[in-house]
């Protein structure tokens, strides 16, 4: 009976020294249906190209439409101690559908995401993509390049950087973990005297 007690202390050690997982979280842009006054926007809706903000309201070009030029913004953040276990970028786009080209988005300088035009002139999209923990330089600053098909007319109104980090166990997690080895080690002691 001891012994299942000492098992159940030592597993229950081990489990409340596992920490959670924490999601860092980085936002660019304002989140403003592209300046255009509506309010926010969702996924499939459509704005007329009149609407859209002819001035950036925020940082790395959000709200503002292009003619078949790239845009480049970084997302900043404070790193903690810890194991990344994932991270995933969410940009909200708006195009005019003027061609069929290919829309790229890159992270740190890798091709993360090619989209085919196909999409309604003038609707609201999100792109979405699981960031390769190989391309995540995981120092403070993240540079995303939206870079639309020749032609394009387009718009980004906010970019979104999510990073899972496994926090290292806090000392008292340790403390915990070790005082459960160290029963153990006493009660296998006792016995063999």
């Amino acid at each position: 009976m001891r012994r299942v007690l000492l098992m159940a202390g030592l597993a229950l050690s081990v489990v409340a020294g596992r920490a959670e997982a924490v999601t860092i979280t980085s936002i660019v842009g304002d989140s403003d249906c592209f300046g255009s006054g509506l309010g926010t926007c969702a996924d499939g809706g459509f704005i007329s190209s009149g609407l859209i903000g002819s001035t950036g309201n925020g940082p790395g070009l959000m709200d503002t439409y292009s003619s078949a030029s790239s845009a480049t913004w970084v997302h900043t953040y404070t790193p903690i101690a810890g194991t990344v276990v994932a991270a995933f970028l969410k940009i909200k786009t708006w195009d005019l559908g003027t061609c069929c080209g290919i829309d790229s988005v890159q992270f740190n300088g890798n091709t993360v995401s090619t989209t085919g035009d196909g999409f309604p002139s003038g609707q609201i999209r999100t792109i979405a993509v699981s960031i390769p923990l190989a391309y995540l330089e995981y120092d403070g600053s993240e540079v995303v390049l939206f870079d639309p098909s020749d032609g394009e007319v387009w718009a980004v109104d906010q970019s979104w950087l999510d990073i899972v980090v496994e926090p290292v166990p806090e000392p008292t997690s340790i403390a915990l973990l070790g005082s459960g080895l160290l029963g153990l080690g006493l009660k296998s002691r006792r016995r063999k005297a």
